[in-house]
């Protein structure tokens, strides 16, 4: 059975435990609105964070599983 997006998207936050952009959502798994995904998810009751990191001069967002 194959998996879907959301399920793909649960298993690289929570048991892979890589954080995710919402542009690597979209482009890694073909989804056209990443900040639905997040909602559906914590919808779910996954706990998920959002982490603002800053190299080189550039901020970046990133979910995170908490």
């Amino acid at each position: 059975m194959a998996m879907s997006t959301l399920d793909k998207v649960y298993n690289t936050l929570v048991t892979k435990k890589q954080s995710l952009t919402a542009k690597q959502i979209s482009t890694r798994y073909g989804v056209s609105n990443p900040h639905d995904m997040i909602y559906r998810l914590r919808n779910k009751g996954v706990k998920i964070n959002l982490q603002t990191v800053t190299r080189n001069g550039k901020t970046v967002t990133k979910y995170v599983a908490a």
